[in-house]
């Protein structure tokens, strides 16, 4: 760009991964941005445990695009900014929430009458089996049967035909199966 080299790079202090800047005449030798770290979410982003890497950086129209990863335990997820050189100041962060692991959650509420809330996130797109069975193991209703995208998934189950009682609820796709217990109260 203009006979400089520029390389945007990940560092940290160990708790907390930023992306930096340098910029070099010859390629071989290079300076680091005075206002480094030149992009970060932490300690006051809206990412779990803020680690924001893996730049990849297009030029159009005189204008830095970037698309990175960050995110931390329970999500992962890309980010987008944008600027005229540095891209200090002109962050436009978007995450877009893709879980890092698959995870069923307690249904909300619990006990509950007739309506409970049933929460999951998927790793990947992936065929998912959500069922509701009974204190006997006997299958009752399937909730969801179809291959869905990664990211977080809501369910509602109204068991308003249903007898007051203990039930689980099954999660299961190609890697991952989990299972919950819940009660229904009228």
């Amino acid at each position: 760009d203009d006979n400089i080299y520029k390389m945007w790079y990940t560092g940290g202090d160990g708790l907390y991964l930023n992306i930096g800047e340098a910029r070099s005449p010859d390629g071989v030798k290079w300076t680091r941005n005075p206002e480094n770290p030149v992009l970060s979410v932490a300690p006051t982003g809206n990412w779990d445990w803020p680690r924001v890497q893996d730049p990849r950086i297009v030029i159009i129209d005189n204008t830095y695009h970037m698309w990175f990863s960050g995110g931390g335990f329970f999500t992962w997820s890309i980010g987008y900014a944008t600027g005229s050189d540095v891209l200090s100041g002109s962050n436009d962060n978007i995450p877009v929430d893709i879980p890092r692991y698959y995870v069923l959650s307690q249904n909300y509420p619990n006990p509950f009458n007739p309506k409970t809330m049933i929460n999951y996130q998927l790793s990947m797109t992936i065929f998912v089996d959500l069922s509701i069975y009974n204190i006997l193991g006997q299958k009752v209703i399937t909730l969801v049967t179809k291959r869905q995208p990664a990211g977080k998934h809501q369910v509602e189950w109204d068991a308003s035909g249903f007898a007051s009682g203990l039930y689980y609820y099954q999660l299961k796709t190609g890697e991952f199966q989990d299972v919950k217990k819940m009660i229904l109260l009228k």
